[in-house]
């Protein structure tokens, strides 16, 4: 009963945090740094599953080895807490995030191997 309820509550609160890239579009757009971190929230909870995840440089794991986005992470996070002293800029931002969407969504394809190649004659 208790592990059955636990599976429908984490299932309801991932349904509730859902990630919109239209939202995050537009935070970035309008330089809403506190929308464009709940929206960036979103989209690692959307992807890892971890419904408490409160940590921005946790998008690592969707994105590893992004240098450009973890420099506009440093740059959002330092914006959220001293916005006169960090040069942040949402479009910039977007214009990453967007990128590495796209490649997420259209991975390259491997060369299919052909069992034939393994045989030494």
């Amino acid at each position: 009963m208790i592990i059955k309820s636990f599976f429908e509550f984490r299932k309801s609160t991932l349904k509730d945090s859902k990630f919109s890239s239209s939202q995050l579009k537009k935070a970035c757009h309008n330089n809403d740094a506190l929308a464009t971190k709940n929206e960036l929230l979103a989209l690692i909870s959307y992807y890892n599953g971890n419904i408490n995840n409160k940590n921005l440089f946790a998008i690592t794991t969707i994105f590893p080895n992004s240098p450009t986005l973890d420099d506009e992470i440093k740059k959002l996070d330092a914006y959220l807490y001293h916005p006169k002293d960090s040069s942040w800029e949402g479009e910039k931002l977007w214009q990453v995030i967007q990128e590495l969407l796209k490649q997420k969504a259209n991975p390259p394809k491997s060369p299919k191997n052909n069992p034939w190649d393994e045989l030494n004659f």
